[in-house]
């Protein structure tokens, strides 16, 4: 097994390494680093034999992507350890000291475009190698189901690039304050609603869609975060039609309605969260057969206004 380690920090001024120790060590699952990506443009230029042409990286950068647990920080109204991930993904964090903690993606695109940024340090220990990383702004989902730990997904987190280095990890990093997941079951989930409606629920995702790219011009190189279209899918097993109509709330025919959703994670203060977003409509249904054999629907769902975590 390859032995990994990502450290991630907010930077105080744009694209500065603000030098993350062992205090910033992140539990990341599947932690993948493009080290070298960028756009590659051939040198177009008449040969007089046969033959290959050289390529240039015209835009050099960083492409990270990992996942972290998908869980509360252990005291309530103290910020989670993956809250400064968020704030790089274009989302405001919101203090209540020993209520609570608030996450919600910025409303204006010039928010956005100044949102937060980190600098990632990215070890491989069997290399002796570290890979600095600054700038680092990137898009987010939330993943929660059966037979899953609950995951926030982090891709596309782009920053500027630098040769690897020779460098050796930080040790005795203290990693308490990552809790354990709580699995998807109906003991650890007491809210899951959508239009006031408990169903039988056996998955629920929210994809923030964060565009994210590199920009590297004369008299500007930034990592942009320029616009998000949040998305999200839910799977239940199929109720008598009698008790809910599914598809009357899907059609959009004779004009469009918006519902509330809501959901609720764990029920012990320090490690509940909460997702609550006002407008979502159910943008399609498709059938398919669960897999204890009961009829499921899945719904694909477009988030009209922004939905609010809340880690308690």
């Amino acid at each position: 097994m390859i032995s990994k380690l990502l450290l991630a920090k907010e930077e105080a001024t744009y694209g500065v390494d603000p030098m993350p120790d062992d205090s910033a060590a992140i539990e990341t699952i599947d932690l993948q680093m493009e080290r070298y990506a960028g756009d590659r443009v051939s040198k177009e230029v008449d040969h007089q034999t046969l033959g290959g042409v050289e390529q240039v990286n015209v835009l050099p950068h960083t492409n990270t992507s990992f996942g972290v647990p998908f869980a509360g920080s252990g005291v309530a109204g103290t910020a989670p350890l993956w809250g400064v991930l968020m704030k790089a993904c274009g989302f405001d964090e919101t203090l209540d000291v020993g209520i609570d903690v608030q996450y919600q993606l910025v409303a204006t695109a010039a928010e956005l475009l100044d949102c937060d940024s980190v600098s990632f340090y990215d070890y491989r220990s069997q290399a002796n190698q570290l890979q600095k990383t600054s700038g680092c702004r990137g898009a987010c989902e939330i993943v929660l189901g059966e037979g899953l730990l609950p995951r926030i997904n982090f891709t596309d987190f782009i920053g500027d690039y630098l040769t690897p280095l020779d460098g050796s990890e930080p040790t005795g990093i203290d990693w308490s304050g990552w809790l354990s997941e709580l699995p998807w079951t109906n003991d650890n989930v007491p809210v899951i609603t959508l239009d006031g409606i408990t169903a039988c629920t056996s998955a629920l995702a929210i994809n923030f869609g964060q565009a994210v790219a590199r920009r590297n011009l004369p008299g500007c190189s930034s990592t942009v975060v320029s616009d998000y279209d949040i998305t999200g899918s839910m799977s239940i097993v199929a109720p008598d039609v009698a008790v809910t109509n599914w598809w009357e709330k899907h059609q959009s025919h004779a004009g469009v309605t918006l519902y509330p959703l809501a959901l609720q994670l764990g029920t012990v203060a320090g490690n509940i969260l909460k997702i609550d977003a006002a407008q979502v409509q159910i943008i399609s249904i498709a059938e398919a057969e669960s897999s204890q054999g009961d009829l499921q629907l899945d719904f694909e769902l477009a988030f009209i206004d922004r939905p609010i975590i809340t880690v308690m």
